[in-house]
């Protein structure tokens, strides 16, 4: 506040009062408008993936792990069908079939039905290093974001260990990266991402915006 302004206060507090000098030195400030939900994930804070870097032969993710969400959605029950399968050929960004079962255990609490053990390692190691996960919701009137927000990081290692790459995000399935991500040496490494889902509302006029966030366990 400036010495002018304070002047100005001193002499409406004796007139007005303090709380009608309140309510004038907040009309004076300069206001900042909050953009819309639409522009953005407000009320988590999420991020959008960074770009995964380009996928080539000697660097691109092995494994994909999907996650399929199958009949009527209810975020209330939800009923993973979790599988995983190699990648084995450009362009790198689908996995090869059949799908095998994924079964890592993700022992923490509380946790989500989507939480994941990703089970990473270091280059050159016998564990992954990159994989893709791939979210995929049967439900036909349950649909992914379309403003870049499908997918987004929700805290600080998940902006680190998640990535997004062209063509991953679909109306009905959201594929992305994971890298190996260990920046304490002796701690296992936890990060989070949102699913931005649109469900429809009763009245068709509306919808329904929700977002799911589970937890990734990226390394033992």
């Amino acid at each position: 506040m400036n010495m002018a302004r304070s002047l100005v206060a001193v002499v409406l507090a004796a007139l007005i009062g303090v709380a009608g000098t309140m309510a004038w030195l907040h009309r004076s400030q300069a206001q900042v408008v909050s953009p819309t939900f639409r522009a953005g994930i407000m009320s988590t804070g999420s991020d959008n993936l960074h770009t995964c870097q380009p996928f080539t032969a000697a660097n691109h993710p092995t494994r994909m792990i999907q996650v399929e969400l199958p009949g009527t959605f209810d975020p209330r029950n939800l009923q993973p069908v979790i599988t995983q399968m190699d990648i084995t050929a450009a362009p790198w960004t689908s996995g090869n079939p059949p799908p095998a079962p994924y079964n890592k255990a993700t022992p923490w609490s509380p946790k989500t039905r989507l939480d994941l053990d990703l089970d990473l390692g270091p280059a050159g190691g016998t564990k992954p290093e990159m994989v893709l996960i791939k979210i995929i919701v049967d439900d036909p009137t349950v649909k992914f974001r379309t403003d870049g927000f499908a997918i987004a990081a929700s805290d600080a290692n998940g902006r680190s260990m998640f990535c997004q790459f062209s063509g991953g995000f679909g109306l009905h399935d959201a594929t992305f990266g994971a890298v190996y991500y260990k920046p304490h040496p002796n701690q296992k490494t936890m990060g989070s991402y949102n699913i931005g889902l649109i469900l429809p509302d009763a009245d068709p006029a509306y919808i329904l915006p929700i977002f799911i966030d589970p937890v990734v366990q990226n390394n033992g």
